[in-house]
């Protein structure tokens, strides 16, 4: 069990097969191994479904990042991604978690930051409401 949902979030990330691929990774000229995913978690704000409007139920959003070298390699690492966190429920001590929620995704596209090299980026959205228990 995880301390919260962005702990648990990026340790599913981090099972080797889901982050990557199976083959044992090699670093490209700069140190980074390709293919790989980052999380970005929004502030979870909360809010009430009881009468006391006690705000105690967290919706925590957060948008995944995943970078590659080609399209092709994008492809199959985002559909890991989806696969690992699809239906799956975080279980974070003394909270009860919904299953993630997959809000949104765009299109993978190349990476405009990175002028010196070809790198290619999908990005998509998920959501997760938890209560305390």
């Amino acid at each position: 069990m995880s301390a919260d949902v962005p702990s648990a979030v990026v340790q599913r990330i981090a099972i080797p097969g889901v982050n990557g691929t199976d083959t044992p990774p090699t670093p490209d000229a700069t140190g980074v191994v390709y293919p790989y995913t980052v999380a970005y978690f929004d502030g979870a704000p909360r809010s009430s479904d009881r009468e006391s409007d006690d705000r105690v139920q967290e919706e925590q959003g957060f948008q995944t990042v995943t970078v590659g070298k080609s399209i092709a390699q994008v492809r199959m690492s985002r559909k890991r991604l989806v696969d690992a966190l699809t239906d799956w429920r975080p279980e974070v001590t003394g909270r009860s978690c919904s299953k993630v929620e997959h809000d949104g995704s765009q299109p993978t596209r190349p990476d405009p930051a990175m002028p010196d090299r070809t790198l290619y980026i999908a990005t998509d959205q998920w959501r997760v409401v938890s209560d305390p228990v």
